[in-house]
C-alpha cells in the first residue's frame, strides 16, 4: 500500500504549484468561454487535474538512479495478451472453495496489481461522461490513449531520461486501463447522481455574465500592470544603458501607467488588453466615453488605490518634517494607514451590499465596468 500512497503524497505537493501557476489562464477561460467564473466547475476541474497528476506519479514513481538502468526495451517488453490471468491461476495462494486462503489471495501483486490497474483509470470514465460528456466510443478510445501514454513513458525510459526503461511495457496493462475507464462510464451516473448536470452549471455561468465581479475586474488589472511591468522594466534597462537617470522609476511608471490606460481605454472603445480578455469594458454613463473620463478615473485609481500606499509614505516624509521619536513616527504612520484603510475598506463594503457598485473613482469620472461576453 506505501508504494501507492507515496506517490499521492508527492502529487499533493507538486499540485499546489500547479494549481496556482494555472489559476489566472483558467479564469481567462472561464471568463471568455462562459462569461463568469463558476466555484463548482473549478472543482470539478481542478480535481481531476489532481487525479492526472496522481496517476501519472503512480506509473512513473519512484524513479531509480540513472546509473541502476541496464535494460533494453525487449527486455521490458511483455506482449502477451492475458498473462495477468495466467499468472493469478498459477501463482495465487487462494483456493477455491476454501475461504481461509481469501485473505492471502488477496494481498497478492498477482491479484493487486491487474484490480490497481482498472481502479486507476475508473476516475477517468467518470469525469469524462459527467463533465466533458463523453459517448462509450470517445471514452473508450481516450482512456486507451491515456494508458498507451503511461505505457509508452515506461518504456522509453521517461522519453529518453533513462538509458533504458526501468518499467515493464505491459500490453495487459492497455487492456485493464481501458477497462478501468469503461467500468468508470458505466457507473458515472449513479457517482454522480448529486452533483449538477454540466449544462445546469453553464446556464449558472451564462446567467451571471452580465455581473462584473471585482475578482474578474482584478484578474484585468493583474493582466495590464504585468504588461506595464515589463515594459516599464524594458524601459529602464534602456535609459540606463545610455545613461539617462534624470527620470525617476517611480515617475516613469507612473507616466507609463496613465499612458497605457489612456491610449487603451480610448483607442479599444473602453478596453485593456487585461479586460479584453475577460471581456469587460468601461462605459460613460449617459455618453460615449470622454478623454477627461478615462483620465479622471484612471488618475484617482493610481493615486488613491492602486499606489496610495507609496505616495502617503513619500508625502509624509517630504511634508512632515518635525523631529519626533521613532514610536511617535510609528504611531502616527499607523494612525494614517489605518485611516486609509477604514475608509477605503468601509467604501468597499458598501458597495459590495448595496445596489450600486460604483466604487468612487468611477462615481466621480461618471463611468462603470460593463460585460462584453455573449453567449456563443
Amino acid at each position: 500500500m506505501r508504494i501507492y500512497l507515496q506517490p499521492i503524497k508527492t502529487a499533493m505537493i507538486v499540485f499546489p504549484f500547479l494549481a496556482f501557476a494555472i489559476l489566472i489562464p483558467f479564469m481567462i477561460y472561464q471568463y471568455r468561454r462562459y462569461g463568469s467564473v463558476s466555484k463548482f466547475r473549478s472543482f470539478i476541474i481542478y480535481t481531476f487535474i489532481f487525479y492526472l497528476m496522481s496517476a501519472f506519479f503512480l506509473v512513473i514513481l519512484p524513479l531509480p538512479d540513472r546509473s541502476t538502468v541496464h535494460t533494453t526495451m525487449r527486455d521490458m517488453m511483455q506482449l502477451q495478451p492475458g498473462r495477468f490471468i495466467r499468472d493469478f491461476m498459477q501463482h495465487t495462494k487462494f483456493v477455491w472453495g476454501d475461504m481461509s486462503t481469501l485473505k492471502a489471495g488477496l494481498v497478492q501483486g498477482v491479484f493487486t496489481q491487474p484490480v490497481f490497474n482498472i481502479i486507476m483509470v475508473i476516475p477517468f470514465g467518470i469525469y469524462g461522461r459527467y463533465y466533458f460528456n463523453w459517448s462509450f466510443k470517445k471514452t473508450l478510445c481516450l482512456s486507451f490513449l491515456l494508458s498507451l501514454f503511461f505505457e509508452v513513458t515506461q518504456l522509453t525510459g521517461l522519453y529518453g531520461y533513462y538509458p533504458g526503461p526501468y518499467r515493464l511495457f505491459d500490453v495487459d496493462d492497455l487492456f485493464l486501463n481501458t477497462l478501468g475507464g469503461v467500468i468508470g462510464f458505466a457507473i458515472a451516473p449513479m457517482m454522480t447522481f448529486f452533483f449538477p448536470k454540466r449544462a445546469t452549471l453553464d446556464l449558472e455561468s451564462f446567467e451571471k455574465s452580465t455581473h462584473v465581479s471585482y475578482i474578474r475586474r482584478g484578474v484585468a488589472l493583474l493582466i495590464d500592470t504585468t504588461v506595464i511591468q515589463i515594459i516599464a522594466s524594458i524601459l529602464i534597462v534602456a535609459l540606463r544603458a545610455i545613461k539617462v537617470t534624470v527620470i525617476p522609476d517611480f515617475v516613469l511608471k507612473a507616466v507609463l501607467f496613465m499612458i497605457y490606460y489612456f491610449m487603451l481605454l480610448y483607442a479599444m472603445s473602453g478596453q485593456t488588453l487585461g479586460m479584453k480578455l475577460v471581456k469587460i469594458k468601461v462605459i460613460s454613463e449617459k455618453e460615449s466615453l470622454r478623454g477627461w473620463q478615462i483620465l479622471v478615473r484612471t488618475g484617482l485609481f493610481y493615486v488613491l488605490v492602486y499606489q496610495a500606499i507609496p505616495i502617503i509614505s513619500y508625502l509624509y516624509q517630504s511634508f512632515f518634517t518635525v523631529d519626533l521619536t521613532d514610536g511617535v513616527q510609528a504611531l502616527i504612520y499607523l494612525l494614517i494607514f489605518g485611516v486609509y484603510y477604514l475608509v477605503m475598506g468601509i467604501h468597499f463594503l458598501v458597495t459590495i451590499f448595496t445596489h450600486d457598485k460604483r466604487l468612487f473613482y468611477e462615481r466621480i469620472s461618471r463611468t462603470h465596468m460593463d460585460s462584453t461576453f455573449h453567449k456563443q
